[in-house]
């Protein structure tokens, strides 16, 4: 145990273990993960860290990969100064008709504004997921990405992270069941299968 208390790698070690999920330990060249094997989908929590080459800010991520046979593509993000200044000035975002959660995230999508309501209106589950996970991020199709866990030809990824490195094994449970609420549903409509 460092100054610091327990090393996340070792908390999410102890969850993986505890719930019988696949743990493969970093190393200088690899990074920490957590695999699900158990769902459908292939989810992978690990690491996601953004460098500016000065330093270097950590994030809990959510991979999850899929192959879409539908267009799609939206995002979530937790609202911001900037976001609601945008909103003033015009730019709309899709409401769910849920107070609590429209005002703290925005919702974007390109092409199926009524599917990506749907998703969220229905799921009361994934609303609150997202609302206790707090400042998140979540991406929808993303095939565009340049990282260690970029998806395979013919793959798309939904991407979902927050702030820091979390110790919770709450926070890494809900990582793995908001992203199988969000594919399940997505998969009974005909956008998405599996890989």
């Amino acid at each position: 145990m460092g100054i610091f208390g327990e090393n996340y790698k070792d908390i999410w070690e102890h969850f993986a273990n505890e719930n019988n999920y696949n743990f493969e330990k970093g190393t200088l060249f690899h990074l920490t993960e957590i695999t699900d094997s158990k769902s459908p989908w292939k989810s992978i929590i690990a690491p996601y860290i953004v460098s500016t080459g000065k330093s270097s800010t950590y994030y809990t991520a959510v991979y999850s990969y899929f192959r879409l046979i539908r267009p799609l593509n939206f995002k979530i993000l937790h609202g911001t100064f900037l976001s609601r200044l945008w909103e003033m000035f015009g730019t709309e975002y899709i409401k769910t008709g849920y107070e609590d959660f429209d005002n703290e995230y925005r919702v974007k999508c390109k092409n199926d504004v009524e599917t990506v309501k749907q998703l969220l209106r229905h799921n009361e589950q994934l609303r609150s997921n997202l609302i206790i996970m707090g400042n998140c991020r979540l991406y929808f199709d993303w095939s565009h990405m340049f990282s260690h866990f970029s998806p395979e030809n013919g793959q798309n990824c939904l991407f979902l992270y927050f702030y820091g490195l979390t110790k919770d094994f709450e926070m890494l449970k809900l990582l793995f069941q908001t992203t199988n609420i969000i594919l399940q549903f997505l998969y009974e409509k005909g956008y998405i299968e599996k890989i």
